[in-house]
């Protein structure tokens, strides 16, 4: 349950970053403020943006791992309880190999 909140939390945070760098990319400015903590920061708009980008990109890793996480556990409490897993819990979205041959497959 904690995992499911902090996937939430960080989720909060990744669209607050991503309206963040929305703004970032509309402002004319040379540099902006950046709140880190308690903290207020005049930078670059350029390198505010990078430093915001690579705070998404960490987030983004945080919540994947979190996700993941939460799979074992649930497949842990699945066979601690004697059930089977459910069908199809486990899928990955197609890489971009995969649909870029879509198209070409004939589907009958």
């Amino acid at each position: 349950m904690t995992d499911k909140r902090t996937v939430i939390d960080l989720d909060r945070r990744r669209n607050d970053n991503r309206v963040a760098l929305r703004q970032l990319g509309k402002s004319k400015e040379n540099k902006s403020w950046l709140v880190m903590g308690n903290t207020f920061f005049r930078l670059e708009t350029s390198e505010a943006k990078s430093v915001i980008e690579k705070d998404q990109k960490e987030t983004d890793d945080q919540i994947n791992k979190l996700r993941n996480g939460m799979k074992e556990k649930m497949e842990k409490i699945y066979d601690i309880e004697g059930k089977s897993m459910v069908k199809g819990f486990d899928l990955q979205p197609l890489n971009a190999e995969v649909k870029a041959m879509l198209p070409e497959m004939k589907w009958l």
